[in-house]
């Protein structure tokens, strides 16, 4: 069989982008969950992406056949930012394709591409082992951070909480306090802790979002928003699941337990949705949050990993 070859995509083309769709259905349906995450999923949607693709020898017609995507999210450079801004990129592999040289050629074709613009990148590997820390490796990738996706059964065998202390979203009215607690309890984190008023109006606009599976617990005086719990349910995974997809306390909180009251609650608010699984993403490094989510249950399902690369000069 011929050697993987990676070739640029353009996913605004409708024929390679029915290509790409097939691919990443495979690998959904292999997993039980979705192949890109949902940013990258949004971004691949609005063309915000340069996209390569693996081809290999021997598909079904006798031809190369798509083995492999990668994309990466190029967001605009700010006038005075300085250096160009960090790339997001990630990879699938065909479920039915040789990952060990598939993703090497991935690795390439994408690194290639931030070469050519110049441009710093982080990239997503899901299910690393030391193979693909050897191949990232090769291509420039240092391995920074590990995400850990954790999965617990619903409904939870703790107390049942309070729901009278919490309260759903109010659209309209809680955004700008949400989006100030946020980044504070936020502060320096990578994805999070940049939210503004329109990141957080395309995340209301999509439609998973229910503002009463959004429960927040006002500050003392109804000043503010002290902590809260947004969920997120899947539909379309196997088996469905109800995420918490953003759980935070504001700093001026702290210390008072209000993070596992609104993950009992959160999770309570899901399971009566009918969800037998909870669901969520947690920093590996994050050692207080691992305990807490032990604590309610939740074990490790799988790992994502973050590889950084700087252009070469």
């Amino acid at each position: 069989m011929e050697e993987p070859v990676a070739l640029p995509c353009d996913p605004t083309d409708p024929e390679q982008a029915a290509v790409v769709d097939a691919l990443l259905r495979r690998a959904a349906e292999a997993a039980g969950d979705h192949a890109l995450s949902e940013q990258a999923r949004r971004a691949r949607a609005h063309g915000e992406v340069v996209a390569v693709v693996v081809t290999v020898g021997g598909g079904d017609s006798g031809g190369p056949m798509v083995a492999g995507y990668g994309q990466l999210r190029l967001p605009a450079h700010e006038a005075g930012a300085g250096a160009e801004p960090l790339a997001e990129g990630e990879v699938v592999v065909d479920p039915a394709a040789d990952r060990a040289s598939v993703l090497p050629a991935l690795l390439v074709g994408l690194a290639d591409e931030a070469d050519r613009r110049r441009r710093p990148v982080r990239l997503w590997i899901t299910r690393p082992d030391d193979a693909v820390d050897a191949a990232a490796r090769t291509c420039g990738f240092a391995a920074e951070r590990d995400l850990l996706q954790l999965r617990c059964p619903l409904p939870l065998t703790v107390a049942a909480p309070d729901h009278r202390r919490t309260r759903s979203f109010h659209p309209g009215q809680d955004d700008e306090a949400w989006i100030e607690a946020n980044n504070r309890a936020f502060a320096g984190h990578p994805e999070q802790g940049r939210w503004d008023h329109t990141t957080l109006v395309e995340r209301m606009a999509e439609p998973w979002f229910d503002p009463d599976g959004f429960r927040v617990l006002d500050a003392d005086g109804d000043v503010g928003i002290a902590a809260w719990c947004w969920t997120k349910m899947h539909s379309t995974t196997t088996p469905p699941m109800g995420e918490i997809y953003v759980i935070g306390v504001d700093p001026s909180a702290q210390g008072r337990g209000l993070g596992r009251l609104l993950a009992v609650d959160g999770l309570d608010w899901l399971a009566g949705r009918g969800l037998t699984t909870g669901m969520l993403y947690v920093d590996a490094a994050n050692e207080t949050a691992r305990d807490l989510y032990a604590s309610l249950g939740f074990t490790e399902h799988h790992r994502d990993r973050a590889y950084l690369r700087s252009p070469t000069t």
